[in-house]
């Protein structure tokens, strides 16, 4: 578990300094979060992954996956004792990447949930308008026990400032050792 968590916080302090990072890297970082929420739940927790396509090569900005993840085991359940589950997809199919969690909810803790405010997927939202503009389509439903994200990034680069681009704006590192409240 300390492996893991070093390995997350140097991901977070010192790899996140890049606009972007290989995807396999952040797939990693996101695998080890996962598993070390399996360890502090347990047998309450019921969890799929599926990581697919052929990913070498594809860059990403970082951190892009780590909130919805976060949220998931964060809503999962709010009482001690009940089982939850989710499952977590990511395919790469030519430049585009689909990504999905799909997580258990409490039924009577819906009405919190939409009315607490969530800074880190707000925050993660706005990061996919900037680094992703007309390249990205997010949409997050609840049902009836359950909540459902999907995100779909178009992973085409993009031509580097001064290579005939418009602007020849340098773009921002938007997650450069920043801290998100849940």
């Amino acid at each position: 578990m300390l492996m893991r968590l070093s390995a997350i916080l140097s991901y977070s302090l010192y790899e996140c300094r890049s606009a972007d990072v290989p995807l396999e890297r952040e797939i990693s970082i996101c695998q080890d979060y996962i598993e070390l929420e399996r360890q502090r739940f347990g047998d309450r927790l019921d969890v799929s992954k599926d990581f697919s396509g052929p990913i070498e090569g594809k860059r990403i900005a970082p951190m892009l996956f780590q909130p919805f993840i976060e949220n998931a085991f964060h809503w999962g359940t709010t009482n001690p004792g009940q089982k939850m589950w989710m499952s977590i997809e990511m395919s790469v199919q030519g430049n585009q990447l689909f990504f999905r969690v799909i997580n258990s909810v409490d039924s009577d803790d819906s009405e919190r949930q939409s009315n607490s405010g969530n800074a880190g997927i707000d925050n993660n939202i706005r990061r996919l308008a900037l680094l992703y503009p007309g390249r990205h389509w997010l949409s997050q439903e609840k049902g009836d026990g359950v909540y459902i994200v999907s995100l779909t990034i178009d992973l085409t680069p993009v031509p580097a400032a001064g290579s005939g681009s418009a602007g020849g704006k340098k773009e921002p590192v938007l997650y450069e050792n920043a801290v998100f409240n849940y």
